[in-house]
């Protein structure tokens, strides 16, 4: 008979490893406004992901001549899919143009 795990052990993957909170050390502070924003960078959260599914996807909602179809808006939509479970996503770049714009599409989705 296998024992249970105690509630207070971390899950080491699956979809439970992503709702562990990240550790200080991998909180980072930008400012907006009149404000100081929590965020967690791109490479700590791709550990993340992969930690709890190697095989995670993304992959646009739809494609036009080739490429990521954007919105009206230049946004773009996907699909993520992590441990076989899909969700949807949104980013938008603002006023970005090129590479950056194409990057924080990507990331922001």
């Amino acid at each position: 008979m296998t024992k249970p795990k105690p509630e207070t052990e971390t899950p080491t993957t699956g979809l439970p490893l992503l709702r562990v909170p990240f550790p200080a050390h991998q909180i980072n502070q930008l400012p907006r406004g009149n404000v100081m924003l929590d965020f967690v960078g791109h490479a700590a959260l791709t550990h993340r992901l992969l930690d709890a599914d190697s095989e995670w996807n993304w992959e646009p909602l739809a494609i036009e001549e080739g490429l990521p179809k954007l919105d009206e808006v230049g946004g773009l939509w996907i699909k993520l899919t992590v441990c076989g479970v899909t969700r949807l996503g949104y980013g938008h770049a603002g006023s970005k143009q090129g590479g950056d714009a194409v990057k924080e599409l990507i990331g922001d989705a």
